[in-house]
This record gives structure tokens, sequence and C-alpha cells, in this order.
């Protein structure tokens, strides 16, 4: 069969895959709690949490001018990105059989065949298919420029170093396979990039420049105001999110690391896929042996780089990993392939053995979507949306939400600038508010809003605010506190809790003699950037579990 027969069939393959466990609306099944920021941000064209994303931004807002809420364009754009990401990683194990059996076309076929269905059924990399998620895209753009660098040629390697390029300027997960492409190409002889490769690699880095402009024009969702080279370099750079790497020490990078190689790879592609892995990878190693230090790097490089980011929920870091494990199983499964068609002496006779090479892959693969498909479906997995809505419909004018946890802070964001425009409504986060940027933005936005100083504890912080606002406008939280009951009167309202004046005891936060007394609005807008104490510890969670940037 031919190449485009392979990529029309693995094509079809995710489309059905994904497309029957897709969910449409923004949603926090799977850790996709940043879905409904990202889908605001990408609609409004904001700046949305570090480092920006600025391709996926301008993708999103492309396909939302076609795409109406509640339907999430940022749902959209990773369902497509995920279907080229499959067909790409066919693409990628075909010219790596290529490079061990030149001239049998057949045998390639089903080693990227294979290469594809094996990476479409692992589970974090079907979770992340089925809702909003930056990783579909950069893992795309990886499996892209690998299909593109392992054909060779000086044509596919400009286009590989331009899609590296759009891949730095949406992801920080690229530098790893950038330095992975250049140990390869340096292999091959390559020592030094021609300047073209160079300007293709550097020029879409200027889009990062939209987030300099656009925060200039002082969009709904403004994180970090990037709107000097300083302000960029901090967004891009993951600033806040630095004090992860390596935060556990080196013992709990070995443990991590160990167990991504052994246990997590198990888990994500199965017992079988990974004997055929070993199978492709010793056979790489002794007819191909360059394809098998670029396989071994990209899983060795993305391992390290994963296990040394402590946050509670890491599997997406590790889909280059992946990535490179299923390409391994689809040459060991071509090498199956191969030796089966050996087997049945007279021509005739061949189909036989080959029939059921090729019947125990599918079994394989089918027996990895019965167990995957009921943990990653994500139909009718609308949260999100609903919280968004739901709470919309409660919100009186002139409303303060005191907020706490990603999805729910990020899902009040989504609704007050994309289901409706509701500039009037002041949603407050509070792991933000020990940021200057930030209170700048809410100054910004709301000149008469007074807010307690920094660095008081969080109960302290939290009853300043509710104690503060509770007779001048309607205020409401997203979570019931017990320690808040017995002080303020509390109703639910939707998904939503409205604050109001108690009958019991001094409020939470009221002020003593010698203690923190509440700034007036003036004292917002704080120069500098720095944190406290208190945001530099910052755990993003949803309803206060802990969650990883993304």
């Amino acid at each position: 069969m031919k190449y485009r027969h392979l990529i029309l069939l693995l094509i079809v393959f995710a489309s059905c895959l994904y497309g029957l466990t897709w969910s449409a609306r923004p949603t926090w099944v799977h850790f996709g709690e940043d879905g409904p920021e990202l889908e605001a941000a990408g609609r409004v064209l904001g700046i949305p949490h570090p480092t920006g994303y600025p391709l996926l931004l301008l993708l999103v807002r492309v396909v939302s001018l076609g795409v109406r809420p509640p339907v999430s364009a940022l749902n959209v754009v990773t369902l497509l990105a995920a279907i080229l990401a499959v067909a790409a990683v066919g693409a990628a194990g075909r010219a790596l059989a290529r490079k061990v059996w030149k001239g049998e076309d057949g045998v390639s076929f089903w080693a990227g065949l294979a290469a594809g269905v094996f990476f479409a059924v692992s589970l974090t990399w079907w979770r992340q298919a089925v809702i909003g998620e930056v990783y579909p895209l950069h893992v795309a753009l990886i499996a892209v420029a690998l299909a593109l660098l392992v054909e060779g040629g000086a044509r596919r390697r400009l286009l590989a170093a331009y899609l590296l390029g759009l891949g730095l300027a949406h992801h920080l997960e690229m530098v790893p396979f950038l330095a992975v492409a250049a140990v390869y190409s340096w292999l091959y002889g390559r020592r030094r990039p021609a300047a073209r490769t160079v300007l293709a690699l550097v020029a879409p880095l200027t889009l990062y420049l939209v987030l300099v402009i656009r925060s200039r024009w002082d969009p709904p969702l403004d994180w970090g105001n990037p709107e000097t080279l300083g302000g960029l370099w901090w967004v891009v750079s993951g600033a806040p999110y630095h004090g992860r790497l390596l935060e556990g020490g080196w013992r709990l990078f070995a443990e991590r690391a160990g167990d991504a190689s052994t246990v997590g790879v198990v888990s994500q592609v199965g017992w079988g896929a990974v004997a055929l892995a070993g199978l492709g990878l010793m056979i790489l190693a002794g007819k191909a042996i360059r394809e098998a230090a670029l396989l071994g790097m990209l899983f060795a490089g993305t391992i390290a780089v994963a296990a040394a980011y402590s946050i509670p929920d890491p599997a997406a870091y590790y889909l280059p990993a992946v990535l490179a494990v299923s390409l391994a199983a689809g040459v060991g499964s071509g090498a199956l392939v191969r030796a089966s068609s050996r087997l049945g002496g007279r021509r005739r006779w061949r189909i036989v053995p080959v029939a059921a090479a090729a019947g125990i892959l599918v079994a394989m693969a089918a027996g990895r979507i019965s167990t995957v498909a009921p943990r990653a479906d994500a139909r009718g997995r609308d949260d999100g949306y609903r919280y968004a809505r739901d709470a919309l419909a409660v919100l009186p004018p002139d409303a303060l939400v005191l907020s706490h946890g990603d999805g729910r802070t990020f899902s009040l964001w989504y609704a007050t600038t994309v289901l409706a425009s509701r500039p009037d409504v002041v949603i407050l986060y509070d792991n933000l508010l020990g940021w200057d940027w930030y209170r700048r933005l809410l100054h910004r936005a709301h000149p008469h809003l007074a807010l307690p100083p920094r660095g008081l504890p969080r109960s302290v912080l939290r009853g300043a605010i509710l104690r503060r606002y509770r007779d001048e406008r309607p205020v409401f939280t997203t979570e019931l506190e017990p320690e808040l009951e017995p002080l303020f009167r509390v109703t639910p309202r939707g998904p939503l809790f409205r604050v109001e004046r108690g009958t019991a005891g001094p409020a939470v936060g009221a002020a003593k003699p010698g203690g923190p007394s509440f700034p007036r609005a003036a004292r917002t807008a704080d120069p500098g950037r720095g944190a406290t104490a208190a945001a530099s510890s910052d755990r993003r969670n949803t309803g206060g579990r802990p969650h990883r940037p993304g």
C-alpha cells in the first residue's frame, strides 16, 4: 500500500477514536482546568498563564471565527492537532523502517501503521486529545519535524527547522527536542546549520511580540502584563514556576525518572508495545544506529526534563517519551510482519503467517482500546462550561467573587469574557493577590477597588476582603469554608456562595491595634514585579486539588 494510504488510514482511525470520546465544551476532566482560560484568552486575544502560548492563541482565534460558544474553539484545535500528530507518528515510523529495510514498502507500511496506532491509544495522549489543552499541538509539531528529519533532504530539514521554531513559540518543552534534533544532525555530519536553517528556526519566535502588542491594548485577560521586553521574558520563561525545578531534590528526581522509565511506560502503552519497542530498538541499534540514538535521546531527554519538574500531575510532560516508545514499537511490529512473511514457503501461502502477525497487532490495539477508552472518554464532561454558565446566571450587577482554584477561577474568567461581557463583575483570585502585576491589572479594570496588603495569611486576606465589601456590593466566594460560617451568613447561590453580614463574632481579618490596615485603592497600583513569599509558594489548583502549570 502507498504512503498516502497510510496517512489516510491513520487520520480516519484517529478521527473515529477521538471524535467518539471528545468533549466539545470547556471541561476540567483529565486535569484540563486550564481549558476555560485558554479558550477565553484565544477568543479575546488575551494573555493566559505563562508561557503565553501565542501560536495556540492565534489558532484558537482563527477557529473561533467559525465556532460559536459553547462549543470550544480550543477543543477543536486540540482535536485537529491530535489527529495530525497520529498521522505524523505513522509517517515517522515508516521513515524509520525504511532506514532498516530499504525497498520493502510493505514492511515499512506496517511499521508506520503500528507506530501511529500504538501512540493513538496510549493513555495520557488519548486523554489530552479529547479536551482543550496545550500539549497536543506541541507534540504534533515534534512528530511532524521528526518525520521530516528522518526522511532527510535539505528542504525537509528546512521545514523541520521552521516547525521547531513554531514549537518554541508555543511550549518550552520544544527546547529538549531541539537539542535532540541538533545532535541527530551532528551525527550525520552537519556540524554547522545553514544560515537559512537558523533563520527558519528563529523567525517564528516573533510571534511572542503578539503578547506585547495585545498587552498594550489592555485585553480582559492579561497575565503578567507583558508590555515590556522584561515583562515578556517573565511570561515566556515561565518565571513563576522556576522554583519547581528540582524542588524535591535529586533523590526525588531519580525516583520519578525511574518510575516513568519503567512502570510509567507500561501504563501508557501496555506490555505488548513495550516488548515490541525493545525488539525495534535492538534492530535499529544494529542497522540504523543514528536513528536508534535519536529515539534513545528523545526518550531519555524527555524523562530527565519532566522528572526534574516537580508537579502533582506530570504525565503530559512525558508524552515525547511515549512517542519514542511508540516509534520503536512500530519498527518491532515491522520486524514481526517481515519475519512472518518468510515462514510461508511458497508465495501463495505467505498470506497465512502475515495475516496471523497482523491479527496479533490488531488484537493488541483492540485490547488497549478496550482498556483505555473508559478512562479517556470525555463525552458530556462539560463541567467547566456548566460552572461558568450557572455562576453567570446568579451574579448580579457589580458583584465581587473571591475565587480559589484554577478550574473555578478560569471558568469565571471564561463566563465574564466569552459567555457574556461583564466588566462590572470583579473576580479576585486569592492565589494571585501577591503579584504586583495582578494588583495593577485589577486597579486598571476597577480603579476604586481596594485590596488588603500583601503577605497576609490566606484566611486573614480572604476575611479582610469579605468584611470590606459585604455591605457595599454583592459578595460571593467559590467555596464554603467552615471558618467563615460563624462569622458571616453564607448562602449557596448556584455553584457559588453569597457572603453577607453575620450575627456572631468579629469578622476574620478585622483590624486590631497595631495590626494590618485595609489600604486605600490608590495603593493597589504598586510599581515593580516582585512577588511575596505567599505568592511564590502558590500552588495552582482546582477546588483545592494541586495542579500543574501548562
